[in-house]
């Protein structure tokens, strides 16, 4: 008895030291095969401090953490970064690398990356980093050492995100970026389980703060069709602020177009959600306002979309029985009713798009004395080229008395 107990005790005791041991007797390789591929196939200087393995953290698989990675620009990019992160996660299958055919990555961890994405004003951007192979007619060595992903798990913890895009005087900045995706890549088709959560978001177009500060949550789960490049929405919902919006459909990429056919509605229906999203430079007169009403948003995105086409759309809007007030005033505005609908079919002439606003109704501090009422309905065609607008606008409305509903100067009369 003795005897068995003291075989199996040295058994337990090589295990362990083999696990010990064995991620050191490879992490040489890994490191020379992590730089030379990556600097081999980039125009980026690619670096890291350090790298720790493991067989212990994730047995049977191999657990390799590269610390203080970085991805730096060249060229015109000159010592701009374009990723650093604080540790990379790996999970590698410990065979591959005895095999030395084919490194098998299976799960990858972005621990607080930093993202700074740079476009040029013609169109240039840091991230093409990527060398192209260049085909020849050179047999492959089948024995050759390569990295393939057959990932069934990544996530990205607490990063910053950058996208500056001078093409488009564009510039988003998320923080508190948290992602995790789930699915069986080595399947030719697979649901992709995917949450996504930012912290807060900001966005500037032309020099105008459309966004900031808003938090995003996003749940997608999607179908993904490897063969036919089509990957279809199942359980979706973004919320944005207050606003919560759920969209079903599909997105295919078989060639160089891309089709779709996306449909999506508003799930929270409240006034104050919509105001949620007003442009950030104009919510300083929105501070303690109160928003009520039911309000409707659906539409759809259809058709594809190339150099020459665009897919065709349509946006349903309406408001039922909605009412603002502001803080520190008598009155409010009372009775809003609206009905908008944009439609513009697929193809490459905006001009073919609608408006149509069958009603717009609303009460600015309406009293027995001043029934301060407006009444509008539109109906616009041809917006790009020659408009043809047909309109008609009821209203009585006494501007004395809009100071008791909207917030003005002191000096400021009407």
């Amino acid at each position: 008895m003795k005897k068995a107990l003291k075989i199996i005790g040295i058994i337990l005791l090589v295990f362990f030291a083999a696990l010990i041991i064995i991620p050191f007797a490879f992490k040489g390789k890994i490191i020379e095969m992590v730089k030379t591929e990556a600097n081999k196939n980039l125009r980026a200087t690619v670096d890291f401090s350090d790298v720790n393995l493991s067989l212990i953290r994730n047995f049977p698989n191999l657990s390799v953490k590269i610390e203080n990675l970085s991805v730096i620009g060249i060229e015109q990019f000159q010592g701009d970064t374009l990723a650093y992160m604080d540790n990379l996660g790996l999970t590698i299958d410990i065979m591959s690398v005895i095999r030395g055919s084919e490194i098998e990555i299976k799960k990858i961890t972005l621990d607080q990356p930093y993202v700074h994405v740079k476009v040029l004003k013609d169109g240039t951007a840091n991230y093409d980093i990527a060398i192209e192979s260049e085909e020849t007619d050179e047999v492959v060595d089948e024995e050759s050492e390569s990295a393939n992903l057959n990932i069934s798990e990544y996530s990205i913890k607490n990063g910053r995100i950058v996208y500056d895009d001078a093409s488009l005087a564009m510039l988003m900045v998320m923080d508190g970026f948290n992602h995790t995706g789930k699915g069986d890549f080595s399947e030719d088709i697979f649901t992709l389980y995917t949450n996504t959560d930012i912290k807060t978001l900001d966005v500037v177009y032309e020099g105008v703060k459309y966004l900031r500060r808003v938090e995003v949550d996003l749940k997608a789960d999607l179908e993904m069709d490897m063969v036919n490049m089509k990957f279809t929405f199942k359980e979706n919902e973004l919320d944005i602020n207050d606003l919560a919006l759920r969209f079903d459909g599909w997105l295919a990429m078989p060639a160089d177009d891309i089709d779709m056919d996306i449909t999506f509605n508003l799930v929270k229906t409240e006034l104050r959600s919509i105001l949620s999203l007003i442009p950030a430079d104009f919510t300083q007169d929105l501070d303690g306002v109160t928003a009520n009403g039911a309000v409707k948003l659906e539409g759809y995105v259809r058709g594809v979309y190339n150099e020459t086409s665009m897919p065709g759309y349509a946006l349903d809007f309406a408001i039922d029985n909605g009412s603002v007030q502001y803080p520190d005033l008598p009155r409010s505005i009372e009775n809003i009713q609206i009905a908008a609908i944009i439609v513009s079919p697929e193809g490459d002439d905006m001009d073919l798009m609608t408006i149509d606003v069958p009603k717009f109704h609303m009460e600015i501090g309406k009293t027995a004395n001043n029934p301060n009422t407006v009444d509008a309905t539109l109906s616009l065609r041809r917006p790009m080229t020659d408009p043809l607008i047909k309109t008609r606008v009821d209203a009585d409305l006494d501007f004395g008395t809009f100071k008791d509903v909207i917030p003005m100067e002191e000096d400021f009369n009407l």
